[in-house]
């Protein structure tokens, strides 16, 4: 797309949609721009942008570019600290109330619902007083949502007990059972543009505004405030904390997880369990900007807590998960807390989406000797060896802290020298 196309259609996007394509992010603009335009009837990418800025899409061609242009990444109790602090200090205070409405925004293909449901038919089996509304601006996502049949991986890293508990097995699929599915009702809406639903006593709003423009992050998050009921909570990514942004609620800490309150006039005890330090970035003139996840990464690394410095990275990967960068920062974390298969897979994904990234294949050559496997070590040593020597000797690699490419050269053919020979 040329230059003079890609800011007005980005900034007509971020109106339309809240998302937000700045210059770094124009290959993922480009990409969706040439998936949507042959379901819009047009040849090649550049038609469909000229066709936006001139032409008027209505709703439906804006939910077509949305289904192009959003990431159905999620699985179910995605982030299972979250889920630990709303059944244990949460939803007992909720349920204390006559009658409970729930939100999952920007719901995806509704593993997030889904676990909500799931969870209360645990805890509060007998209360059907409780509405849960599940909203997406995608409506692919929702139509997939609305069947409640998934694959084993929107099953990664959940609860052992929700597949015999709640679904059917048929196949290779799972089918989620009839009143869980019924509890959660699916409705399309776009965050930047629809009214939102009132008096909410709890909102999940996670991995949404990480996308958004800075201005319709303020607009939403002043929406989302409007939306909770008095006392009502607000749950976001922990890529998406900010004080600022969410002034009009109150920020409650947790042993694990931190969630909004909305400010009443009237004072309300903490919950009982153990507040702990949140990590926070360094203080920005923009304060009310989110933080970036892989500098808090990197902080949390540096700082000892790697299990948080590891949430971030999953953060980081999900808002652009084709930045190799980020899944090596998180091979890296991987490696300190001595994960080592998730560190190669990580390492892997790396290579795959930038094959001459020489640390990269540097750091598999290690697990591999580390492992016993000298064969494959060498292999992987000889690749980097081999996009090192295309290098200019004094050229900083990135994500090196400063090394240049000739002393990994040098570093790698001593170790490539000392076990051919041992």
């Amino acid at each position: 797309m040329q230059n003079a196309l890609f800011r007005p259609v980005s900034e007509l996007l971020a109106e339309c949609t809240g998302l937000h394509f700045p210059p770094e992010r124009k290959t993922d603009l480009e990409r969706g721009l040439e998936s949507a335009a042959k379901e819009l009837g047009f040849r090649e990418q550049e038609a469909c942008a000229r066709w936006l800025l001139t032409g008027n899409p209505g709703k439906d061609g804006i939910e077509i570019l949305a289904s192009h242009l959003t990431v159905g990444e999620t699985y179910f109790f995605r982030d299972m600290k979250t889920f630990n602090a709303l059944e244990r200090s949460i939803l007992p205070q909720l349920l204390q109330r006559p009658a409970l409405r729930i939100w999952s925004a920007g719901c995806c293909t509704g593993e997030e619902p889904y676990s909500i449901a799931m969870l209360l038919d645990r805890i509060a089996p007998a209360r059907q007083d409780i509405q849960i509304i599940a909203t997406d601006v995608n409506p692919r996502f929702l139509e997939k949502a609305v069947l409640g049949v998934y694959g084993s991986w929107s099953f990664r890293n959940a609860p052992s007990w929700i597949m015999d508990a709640y679904f059917n097995k048929n196949g290779s699929e799972y089918e989620l059972l009839p009143h869980v599915r019924n509890r959660v009702r699916f409705d399309k809406l776009n965050l930047a543009a629809d009214p939102y639903p009132e008096n909410v006593d709890l909102v999940f709003c996670r991995n949404v505004l990480m996308y958004f423009s800075p201005q319709k992050q303020d607009m939403a998050a002043q929406a989302l405030c409007r939306s909770a009921a008095e006392g009502g909570w607000l749950i976001v990514s922990p890529a998406e904390l900010s004080d600022g942004l969410f002034s009009g609620f109150e920020r409650i800490d947790f042993a694990e997880s931190t969630f909004y309150r909305k400010r009443t006039s009237i004072p309300q005890r903490a919950s009982p369990q153990p507040a702990r330090v949140i990590p926070k970035p360094e203080k920005t003139p923009a304060s009310d900007k989110l933080p970036d996840p892989c500098a808090m990464a990197r902080q949390c690394a540096d700082n000892g807590d790697l299990e948080a410095a590891s949430s971030w990275c999953e953060m980081a990967i999900a808002a652009d998960p084709v930045d190799p960068a980020r899944h090596y920062l998180f091979a890296t974390v991987l490696h300190e807390m001595g994960r080592r298969e998730k560190e190669a897979d990580a390492l892997r994904k790396v290579i795959y989406l930038k094959p001459d990234f020489a640390l990269a294949h540097f750091a598999l050559g290690n697990l591999c000797l580390a492992q016993g496997r000298k064969k494959a070590a060498m292999r992987h040593f000889g690749n980097a060896s081999s996009i090192l020597d295309k290098l200019p000797r004094d050229e900083v690699l990135p994500e090196s802290e400063g090394m240049a490419a000739g002393r990994l050269a040098d570093i790698i053919g001593r170790m490539r020298d000392r076990h051919e020979s041992g």
